[in-house]
Formats: C-alpha cells, structure tokens, sequence
C-alpha cells in the first residue's frame, strides 16, 4: 500500500504509511495500546519481511520505542489532553515537532544503531546503514511525510470507528458546515475543480502533471482559508496518495535523488504550513464566535441585550410574543443607591423572572432600566397579569437593600418581518404611560402608539433643524471661588426650535437615542468660540469657561483631536478653558475616554470631573483619575447642612482630592449656609443659585 520509487536501482518508500497508522493509533488510545501495538507490528513483520527473529524484533521497538519517547515528551508538554484531537489548534506546533519531526528521527537513528549491532539482509542494508548523505535524507523523508501528511487523515477515521459519539460531532462540526448553505456552492464549485485537477495531475502527461501540481497546491490554500479546514486537511491526505500513488509518468521523472528529495520536502513543508494556516483559521473562527456571543451580552449585567434579541427573533421558527417590563421607580433607585445597585437589581430581577417563567422564557435587558422577554403565545394576557402579581409579592435585595419596585407590561405577538426595534420603541411607550400594574397589548393601541412615534420624529427634525440652523443659545453660570477673589464660568445651552426655548432634558434624551451627541458637542463648541472671537479682543484675558462634553462624543477616538483642530480654527489658547467629563464616560469606552482625556491634558486644557458620586465605584476610580477638577454631585450637597453623612462623604472627597493636587467644586449650592458649611470643609469653588443662576453668554462677567 505504501508507494515505492526506484532511484539508483534501489527501492525507497516515497512514504511508508504504517507511521502515520501507528501515530493515529497511539493519539487514539494513549499509551495502554503500545504492548498491543508492539505485538501487532512483530506479526505483521514477520509474516510480511521474512527477516530473522533478532532483526524483526529490532525494527519493531525502533518502530515503538521512538513513538512511546516522542509522546510521553508530548504529555509532558501538553498534559493529559496531549492526544484530544490531533488537529486541534492548541499544541499544534507541539504535535507537529514531537509526532512530524521527532519521532521519524528517533526512529531513524534507532535503525541505523539497530543496524551497527545486528547483519542485516542485503535487501534491508540501506535502512540501517548512514553509508550516504542522500540515503539518510531520502529513508528521513520517507517517514516525516507520512507522519506530517497523512496521520490527521487516519486520525480521523480510527475515532469515527470506535466512537459514534465522536463521528456523530465530526459530523455536524465539519462535514455539515463545508456543505452549509452559504457554503454549498462554493464547497461544490472547490470540489469540481480539485477533480479536474486530479485528473490533469495524475495523467500520464508530464507537462499535464507539471502544471497541475501547482495549481493543486493554490485550489489547497483556498481551502484551508474558505472552508472548513478539518475537510481540508484530510482531503489533502487523500489527494496527496492518489498523486504519490498513481502518477507514476511524473514520479518516474523524479527517479533521480536530489530531485525527489526536493519534491517529498515541497510537500512536507506545503502540509506544515497549511497545517498551520488551519489553526490560524480555527483560532480566528473562535474568536469571531467568542466576540459575536460578546456583543450580545449587556456589559454591565452579562444579560442578553438588543442584538441577542433581535437574532433569536430571526432563528426562531414560531411566532414568539414580545414583552416590554417597565420598572417603575428605577430611576430614583440610581439616583440614591447608585448606577451599580441598579445593574444587580436588573440581575436580582431576572432570577426571579427565571424562576416564574420557567426555562421556555428569554429574557433581555432593555436600554436604560427595562427588561425584554419572549414568551410563547399561549393565554399571554393572563400569564403576564398573574407575572405582575407574582413579582408585586416578591422584594428585590442587592448588598442587603430591599426596594420596592412597580410593574408595567405591554406585548405584542411578532411576526415575519417586524422591525424589532421599532417595535421595543412602541412597546416601551405603551408601558409607559399605562403606568402601573398593567397588562397592555400593542396591537389594540396601533394609532396611539404611531401618533407617539410621528410626534418623536417631528420632533427630532426640529432639533436637528436647531442644531444646525442656529438655533442654539449659549447660557453661562458663574462658578465662584470660597473667598470670591476670583470666578471661571461654565457653558451651558438651550435649543430655540420653533419659537420655543428647550431645556437640555426635553431634546436631550432624542439626542443619545439617535446618536447626535457629537454633532451638538461640536456645533455648541463653535457657536461659543465664534462669540468669543467676537467679543474677547485679549486671548489674554483671564476669566476661564467650562465646556461638558457628552459620553457619547468622548467614546469616539477622534474626539480630542477635532477639539484641538477646532480650537486651531479659531486661533484660541488652550490655557482657559476646561473640559467637564462625567463618571459615565470614564465608565464606558474606557481606554477611548481616558486616550481623550490625556491627549486634551497634554494640548493644555484643563480636565474636570462632573456629577463625581453618582453610582459608581468612586474611590477607586478617583485613585486611578488623572484630572485637574472635581464636582461633588448635587445630591451629596443639597441636605447637607441637617444630614452629617453627607457632610462626612464631601469631606472625605475633598481630603482624597487634596492628596491628588485637585481643586473641587461644590454644586447645588443653594443658601449661604450651604457655602459657609462648604468652606469650612475645604471645598475650593462653588456653584448653585447662591452663587448665580444660569444666564445668556456675555462676556462682560465681573
């Protein structure tokens, strides 16, 4: 079975395939086998080579000895999963030195010391003597090719045969997926044209078998790229014996040994490297899974989220109801007990909801404070009520907190070619403003819930139509020093959208949702620095501005680079302004926020940390925060003169701030006892409606 070639009137296998069985065999057994496999190859020896009893007991343990040193050096690198799945991509490097490279060396020396100690037949002499150089490269070759080319293949074929369970996987892992609908036309169209190459290849036909050789190798690496490369792989074995095995005009014309020592090296060297083109692809493919499966989790939750939904929507084959879980009070909860309290309330409640609905539920987080569940069908109405009613009874607790949490639900039943999206934008309405302890069915409010959705994009058009057709009012609020010596002022906006003045909260929460938050960032930044140009004959002057920037536009990584540019445009320093950033963004897109933050710092303006203890975990980001600025958030302020642990969280900040070199600043600071009780704390500057209200920018401040 294994091919021959005759060079110098010699006979040489092109490649003695018992190697590679016998390494198939060990990676499938393990170790437990060698005693049997010894036996197996001394009877085969003797009934097949005819050599004495001394000389078939040598070759068989340089046949055994050599594998048993190159796999228990394989264990020892790999541990106990050294032989699960030889193609594997982990180890695979390992493999292909320990079973490829190792083993036919130790087996060759063990011939050749074999031979130094024991007469060998004149017709077995050149596998035991190191006589030539050639002849030592040539019975080499000869054992790697069959080891590097040929073992995946049996590998393969011995696990299908004595595991059902394996061929079972084998089966949907690979053959399926290489015959996949996205991939049948190309698998098909790969196939055909590997037969015609074979054909060629293995023609009669020199110049035929020239070209189709190389013209395999390509088809090959279109393969292991294209396809599924476990296919590949043994398709490649395959190929290769029936090109060694059959061609014998072109095999003929390499009966010359420098020639063929070449042509077996092409394709030990072509496998290795596809071999590891293949684990490359492997890997890749893992990761591609790894991330998609990423993408549809919530980062904060790890609960399925948008993307996870709208996919089980699609691979689904029923027609599932989609329902909306408005939580009520959720807001106040953030507000109080912090951001991180709200996200393991989102996880205490889909425990719960786990345990009410059985295992047929899935279960989403919705944006912002909401769940999303698909249900069955089957008697929703009454399934949701009696949910309700269940989850009324139940008291959420997180860090030993237990609130009180209101339900409203709205559904409705999805069918082919539903925009899911649209869909959640409607349900989320719907429960909304049916308040609640509400069951609610979106097809029986369709005109109230379209009228919602027009409204909103009316709206949104007009928005836009500020932002960009000047719209835009720019308002100032002084931020005072404690002793009043001096002031900086920070940069707030309203929008005029047809003849009515909007505050931030009207249009803000439209502007997040269709990501328009960079656009208003920026087009805030011009309109202030053009009345600035206009109005500041000094760049020299010395009161200083604060401009916020949203989460959004200081996730984009180009953030910091179009401020400078715009600030170029302009011809102003840098030295008098400073940017406000909130917890939030130093949250989310965290390296992009911080890669911004430094790079605004180095270009000279100064950083400032709005809302600072608003939910999150504060000191310890605090600790790692390189700014220049820190606002106490309003809450921590506001009762501050008959609450003594707010009193002591301020002071505690600002102690934290000192060791950083940071100024802060009080918000909400609303009567002179709020500042005198402030100043006596520490704090450096003040804000609030004791200090000023927020006003039309001039640039006559005092």
């Amino acid at each position: 079975m294994s091919p021959i070639i005759t060079i110098g009137g010699i006979p040489f296998y092109i490649a003695y395939l018992p190697i590679s069985l016998f390494i198939a065999i060990a990676c499938v057994f393990g170790f437990r086998i060698f005693p049997a496999l010894l036996l197996g190859i001394l009877i085969s020896y003797i009934n097949e080579l005819h050599l004495n009893a001394i000389q078939t007991v040598g070759l068989s343990l340089s046949v055994t000895v050599p594998l048993l040193v190159s796999l228990f050096i394989l264990k020892k690198r790999l541990g106990n999963r050294y032989r699960a799945n030889i193609t594997n991509r982990k180890g695979v490097l390992d493999r292909l030195l320990c079973l490829g490279l190792l083993y036919p060396i130790l087996m060759q020396i063990s011939l050749y010391f074999w031979g130094m100690f024991t007469k060998i037949n004149d017709d077995f002499q050149y596998y035991f003597s190191i006589k030539e150089i050639t002849l030592l490269l040539l019975n080499l070759q000869s054992l790697t090719l069959p080891a590097v080319v040929f073992t995946a293949f049996f590998y393969h074929i011995l696990r299908t045969v004595v595991s059902f369970n394996y061929a079972r996987k084998f089966y949907i892992n690979h053959i399926s997926t290489f015959f996949q609908n996205q991939n049948r036309r190309q698998a098909t169209i790969w196939l055909i044209s590997l037969a015609i190459l074979i054909a060629a290849s293995t023609s009669q036909s020199v110049a035929m078998s020239g070209y189709g050789i190389p013209a395999i190798f390509l088809i090959f690496v279109y393969g292991f790229i294209s396809l599924d490369p476990t296919v590949i792989t043994c398709l490649w074995s395959i190929v290769v014996y029936l090109f060694i095995q059959h061609n014998s005009g072109f095999i003929k014309q390499l009966e010359q040994d420098q020639l063929f020592i070449c042509f077996s090296a092409l394709f030990i060297v072509f496998t290795i490297a596809n071999i590891w083109l293949s684990s490359m692809k492997i890997r890749l493919n893992k990761a591609i899974i790894r991330l998609s499966a990423m993408a549809r989790r919530d980062p904060l939750t790890h609960l399925p989220n948008l993307q996870a939904l709208a996919y089980d929507i699609k691979h689904t084959h029923a027609e599932p109801c989609l329902c909306y879980i408005r939580l009520f009070a959720i807001d106040k909860i953030e507000k109080h007990l912090g951001f991180t309290f709200k996200s393991t309330i989102k996880i205490a409640l889909y425990s719960q909801l786990k345990r009410l609905l059985g295992p047929e539920a899935k279960i989403y987080a919705a944006p912002n404070r909401d769940v999303l569940i698909l249900l069955p069908e089957e008697n929703i109405r009454a399934r949701l009520q009696r949910l309700i009613a269940d989850l009324n009874l139940v008291k959420l607790t997180s860090q030993d907190e237990k609130v009180d949490i209101h339900y409203g639900i709205s559904w409705k039943k999805m069918s082919p070619g539903d925009d899911v999206y649209q869909t959640i934008c409607g349900l989320e309405y719907l429960a909304t403003i049916k308040r609640r302890n509400h069951v609610s069915a979106l097809h029986e409010h369709d005109k109230l819930v379209e009228k919602y959705t027009m409204l909103d994009i009316i709206k949104l058009n007009g928005i836009k139509q500020a932002i960009l057709g000047g719209g835009i009012i720019i308002y100032a609020q002084k931020i005072d020093s404690i002793d009043g010596s001096h002031c900086y002022y920070e940069v707030l906006y309203r929008l005029s959208c047809e003849g009515k003045v909007m505050a931030p909260h009207e249009f803000l929460p439209l502007i997040a949702e269709f990501d328009l938050c960079s656009l208003l960032d920026f087009r805030i930044l011009d309109c202030f620095l053009e009345q600035y140009c206009q109005h500041v004959l000094s760049h020299t002057d010395s009161v200083r501005y604060s401009i916020n920037i949203m989460p959004e536009t200081l996730g984009d990584e180009k953030t910091a680079d179009k401020i400078i540019a715009t600030f170029q445009k302009f011809g102003v320093s840098s030295r008098n302004f400073i940017f406000e950033v909130t917890e939030e963004q130093l949250f989310f897109n965290k390296h992009v926020a911080l890669a911004n933050i430094k790079r605004l710092r180095n270009a000279g303006f100064t950083i400032a940390i709005d809302d600072f203890g608003k939910g999150y975990a504060n000191y310890e980001r605090l600790k790692m925060l390189d700014a220049d600025v820190i606002k106490i958030d309003g809450m921590f302020v506001k009762d501050i003169t008959h609450n003594h642990l707010d009193a002591v969280i301020v002071k505690s900040i600002i102690d934290i701030a000192r060791a950083k070199n940071m100024k802060v600043v009080a918000e909400f600071v609303e009567t002179k006892k709020h500042a005198l009780l402030l100043k006596n704390l520490g704090v450096d500057y003040l804000q609030g409606y004791y200090i000023g209200k927020p006003e039309p920018l001039k640039f006559s401040f005092g």
